[in-house]
């Protein structure tokens, strides 16, 4: 190597996981099915991902947010995948932003996370939880989804601003309390499935209808859920699913759950990952917005 060359930076596949969004197992089927990424091994035999892949899977991970399939996208070369992500990103903001929701990122691009909080509070105490949560925290994270697709939000600032609405909802859910937290609904994602805000906004919103839920958050095996809902008396199991996660894989897990729990216990499914189902499963009832977040008694 001349002193002029710089190695590539490798990175673990824990990493790769962290600053992606796509879960290990993926990146390993992804690797025996299309042959990408292909990473180098260590002597240990572990995998280390360099710079150029880590930034294609980047790529690949905001066309799979905006609703394409692995399919289609992790087979293409480097060149193609620009050329694709040209023509497909950015289109979801080329209308404004609204000016409250402009406030909002306009305080995460300064860093100001004192004023970012404060203006989640305004926002709060000007709305109301439900509305906050259905007129800004939602459109705010469809907001972040499009603006780091077309490359006008950098990782930092994504990863900023996800981390404090995770801590404003948390807080806020924290000093709301119900007379009742008896049958609660259970909230949590499954294994592979590493997003959690739609759990905490779903909580939010059904704390608002006065219905109790017990969010066990992320990637939780299908057997620790149902015993979880069984010793808690649930009445229902509330499941998010994001964009970058397998359709194909969905059905399975849910008869899969289906089967581990009672008849009487009804599966509400919701998040951008099930946008392409047609059809739910006995015992499963889509959710396609917050309004459509009822329980009978």
């Amino acid at each position: 190597m001349s002193p002029t060359e710089i190695k590539p930076r490798l990175h673990s596949i824990s990493n790769v996981e962290r600053d992606t969004g796509i879960a290990k197992d993926t990146l390993r089927i992804w690797e025996r099915r299309y042959g990408f990424p292909s990473p180098e091994r260590n002597n240990k035999g572990e995998r280390l991902y360099p710079d150029d892949q880590v930034k294609r899977l980047i790529t690949i991970r905001k066309l799979l947010d905006h609703g394409m399939r692995p399919n289609k996208v992790v087979t293409l070369d480097t060149a193609e995948l620009e050329a694709l992500a040209n023509d497909y990103l950015g289109t979801g903001v080329e209308r404004e932003i609204p000016a409250d929701l402009e406030e909002l990122l306009t305080a995460v691009r300064a860093c100001d996370l004192d004023r970012l909080e404060a203006l989640l509070h305004r926002q709060l105490a000007h709305k109301g939880l439900e509305a906050c949560v259905s007129q800004v925290i939602s459109p705010l994270m469809q907001w972040i989804g499009d603006l780091w697709a077309a490359e006008r939000m950098e990782i930092y600032e994504e990863h900023l601003l996800t981390r404090q609405v995770y801590r404003f909802l948390d807080l806020v859910i924290s000093r709301t309390s119900l007379p009742s937290r008896n049958n609660p609904v259970i909230l949590a994602t499954l294994p592979g499935e590493q997003h959690g805000i739609g759990l905490l906004m779903t909580e939010a919103m059904l704390l608002t209808r006065g219905i109790p839920s017990l969010n066990l958050g992320t990637q939780i095996p299908i057997p620790q859920i149902a015993l979880v809902a069984e010793k808690a008396g649930a009445r229902a199991i509330g499941l998010s699913f994001s964009a970058s996660f397998p359709v194909r894989k969905i059905r399975p897990l849910l008869r899969e759950l289906l089967e581990a729990t009672p008849e009487s216990l009804e599966l509400l499914v919701g998040g951008a990952g099930t946008l392409q189902m047609k059809r739910a499963p006995e015992r499963t009832r889509l959710i396609r917005s917050f309004e459509e977040l009822q329980m009978g008694e």
